[in-house]
């Protein structure tokens, strides 16, 4: 770096710097098993030297220290890697592959001799990254000693992390000397490509970030979604606001009185006398309800007791309350229709000053340091600090004015405004300094914001609900018909999102283990009564066609098969070891899309095919409108038409046992026992079954078969002798079965999905 001028070399160190903070902030955000913070201190070992590269390696670890004060003392692993990295560099380990490999293993040697005792000292010998605690204390559970599984844990994170750093650098430095070329003769370019590759690195790292942050964004149609009104629960249709206590109960305030929720049930409290309309409710942090009314002032409710009530009678400007919300001084805020009242209760309730010039305040939020934001009902922003007006913003414009603000937990005010616009503002001697405004796509009417454990926010607005990831990111959640006068949120301690409005009721959307693909695909929902991957997307039968769904993208997928195949009620999908796909239809038959793309239809089983299943011999069999048929290749082998010994009850289910035998599960009269192609003999109620028909059949693996009949499940020994029904299983109809790796039955049914441990079923 002789070539360079100092200005150039202060701003590549300054780059650096940055780089390491950055790649360890990404690291950290998305939780990767690196740990991506000494990129610039590699590269600045390897241009400046190991006492440089020390130093960025030092400054960059104090920088990420002054915000996580535990981690201050990994400077001297900074160092380190600094001095290691630029003494390898002056022997040559970035002229070959093998060296800078070699010098990558040496450098995680180093790293975790130094990093393992500070471990010690600052998180207990854990590594602090979820992938590195996560081997140690899998290792301690194998029963190795504590401070090797601290070793090896942090070697874990270490060396995948040293060795992308170094090869990465190292491919930097080949294009790098590439620019320079052979003879050396761009000296003065130089700089400017090392610097506008460093460049290159710092904003593809943030550019990824914003990305990532992008695709980051919640899936809410994973969510259940659940509305209360007039048909479950909320007999008024509608709600105003809505808080939890500290017990867990929740409350829902609404035009027609206040309404419980412990989990269950709703309950009406027509017993508190003061309370007969609810406009706005506060949980403070002692338990106390504070009740808004519209017409009576406010209650104070303890233990589901009302001890105090606040209204004109005892000074207060007006019984009609808009907002209420506690400073972190412990000065209450109650915006009512006229004025804005202060209460405190030090030394008991008391009502100790007014501030006229706040007017039916409609929102108002509490923040640090004693401040308190207001929003009134013609647009302006007040900021408030010990019972005073700080500062004041009034209406932004003739169209556009104030709707709600809301206190970040660092104490940044957001608030936002009648046209789907957000401004954010700072707090600098009790003055209000915006720092940032934005708009909010397809968004108007911002009543309310609420920030999340993760950072984000969501916004309750006139047209619906919305989400800003922590990275900025901003989409409407989908709500289907839940998405006009979103009023008021809360999160409660499950993670459950509650959201009221005033003409819709009350949504709640609860986390779930399951996303709605249809939904998620922007497609009609359908009965669907088979789905299969093949060739990466997803192959569904419903009863009015086949549908294909990109898993991946969730997005729905067009194709020939799925415009042959239109409007046709398809009952099973199938894909057999050879890479083919098959499809049972009512209408069409058997339908065979070979590997190739190539479709074929088979006439012989008839037009109506419930399902098909592929044998261990290789042949295929399918249950039709006219019987059990064998296939091999293109043709049909075998069949065993309906009558006689098969019977003429439909078959619903076939699986085949170890030993050969074909068991065929049918709509009436039980099982059949099929030994070369021939019926050996029928299991019905007289054999044990609980009923002839059976809707399913599942492999026990080599101990005996689970039988879903109608009204309840069967159990089998391999013999299929001994059959006997499963009576403690609380549920009777059911449908299909699924046996886990770790000893878990899922079994399927019309009140939903049952989770059993597959010994105590057994065991009934």
């Amino acid at each position: 770096m002789k070539n360079w001028k100092s200005s150039g070399v202060a701003l590549f160190v300054l780059l650096c710097v940055f780089l390491n903070c950055l790649g360890k902030w990404v690291a950290e955000y998305f939780k990767l098993p690196l740990w991506l913070d000494s990129f610039g201190t590699v590269m600045t070992a390897f241009a400046m030297g190991p006492a440089c590269g020390a130093i960025v390696g030092f400054t960059s670890d104090t920088i990420y220290g002054l915000y996580h004060t535990s981690a201050l003392i990994y400077g001297l692993t900074g160092i380190v890697i600094g001095i290691s990295v630029g003494i390898a560099a002056k022997k040559g380990c970035f002229n070959s592959l093998f060296n800078t490999m070699s010098a990558s293993v040496v450098v995680t040697v180093l790293s975790v001799c130094v990093s393992v005792p500070l471990n010690l000292i600052s998180y207990h010998g854990m590594t602090g990254n979820v992938f590195g605690d996560g081997v140690i204390g899998y290792l301690y559970e194998k029963g190795l000693p504590r401070f090797i599984c601290y070793v090896v844990g942090e070697f874990y994170i270490d060396f995948l992390d040293k060795v992308i750093t170094m090869v990465v650098i190292l491919i930097i430095i080949r294009i790098y000397r590439l620019r320079r070329g052979p003879h050396d003769e761009n000296k003065q370019s130089a700089p400017k490509t090392m610097m506008g590759i460093l460049l290159v690195m710092v904003m593809s790292t943030a550019f990824s970030k914003e990305t990532y942050c992008e695709a980051l964004l919640k899936d809410f149609d994973s969510y259940v979604q659940t509305v209360y009104s007039t048909e479950n629960g909320l007999p008024c249709g509608e709600a105003n606001d809505v808080a939890q206590t500290k017990d867990g109960i929740l409350w829902i305030g609404t035009y027609a009185g206040l309404y419980r929720y412990n989990g269950s049930e709703f309950r009406f409290m027509n017993y508190f006398e003061s309370v007969r309309n609810v406009n706005c409710l506060y949980a403070d942090e002692e338990g106390r309800l504070w009740i808004g009314t519209n017409d009576r002032g406010v209650a104070i409710c303890i233990n589901e007791e009302v001890v105090n009530v606040l209204d004109t009678m005892n000074g207060l400007p007006s019984d009609s309350i808009r907002s209420i919300t506690m400073g972190d001084d412990g000065i209450y805020y109650i915006g009512t229709s006229d004025s804005m009242q202060i209460v405190e209760l030090n030394g008991g309730l008391k009502m100790t000053d007014t501030i006229d010039e706040v007017k039916y305040a409609q929102n108002s939020c509490a923040g640090s340091d004693g401040y308190v934001a207001a929003v009134t009902a013609v647009g302006e922003l007040f900021l408030l600090k010990n019972g005073e007006v700080s500062d004041k913003r009034t209406n932004l414009s003739a169209q556009e004015a104030f709707m709600c603000c809301y206190f970040d937990r660092d104490g940044t005010l957001r608030a936002g405004t009648s046209a789907g616009g957000m401004r954010i503002y700072g707090i600098e001697n009790g003055k209000l300094v915006e720092k940032k405004r934005s708009h909010l796509e397809n968004s108007s009417m911002i009543r309310s914001l609420y920030q999340d454990e993760e950072g984000g926010y969501y916004v309750c607005a006139d047209d619906g609900i919305g989400y800003i990831n922590p990275g900025g990111a901003y989409r409407k959640i989908n709500t289907g018909n839940f998405h006009n006068a979103v009023d008021h949120m809360l999160v409660d301690y499950q993670g459950n999102l509650w959201f009221t409005s005033s003409r819709l009721g009350l949504l709640r959307m609860s986390p779930a283990s399951f996303s709605n693909l249809y939904k998620v695909s922007g497609m009609e929902e359908k009965i669907v009564n088979s789905a299969c991957e093949w060739k990466g997307l997803l192959y569904v039968g419903t009863d009015n066609g086949l549908d294909v769904i990109s898993p991946e993208r969730r997005t729905y997928v067009t194709n020939s098969y799925t415009d042959e195949l239109s409007d046709v009620r398809i009952r099973c999908v199938r894909v057999d070891s050879k890479g083919n796909l098959w499809i049972c239809t009512f209408g069409k038959g058997l339908v065979r899309i070979s590997d190739s793309g190539e479709i074929k239809y088979f006439d012989e089983p008839g037009s109506r095919v419930r399902l098909i299943t592929e044998l261990s011999t290789g042949e295929l069999v399918a249950s039709a409108d006219n019987g059990i048929i064998w296939l091999d290749g293109d043709k049909v082998t075998a069949q065993i038409p309906y009558g006689n010994d098969l019977g003429n009850a439909l078959v619903l289910c076939l699986m085949e046992m170890d030993d050969g035998r074909l068991l065929a599960g049918t709509d009436g009269e039980g099982i059949a026992v099929i030994r070369d192609k021939k019926v050996e003999r029928t299991l019905d109620r007289n054999a044990g079954l609980s009923s002839g028909v059976v809707m399913r059949l599942v492999k026990d693996g080599s101990e005996g078969v689970f039988i879903i009949t109608s009204n309840g499940l069967n159990y089998s020994d391999n013999a299929v002798q001994k059959i006997r029904s499963l009576d403690s299983f609380p549920y009777y109809n059911n449908y299909d079965m699924e046996l886990t790796d770790d000893g878990r039955a899922f079994i399927c049914s019309s009140a939903g999905l049952y989770v059993v441990d597959r010994k105590d079923l057994i065991a009934d």
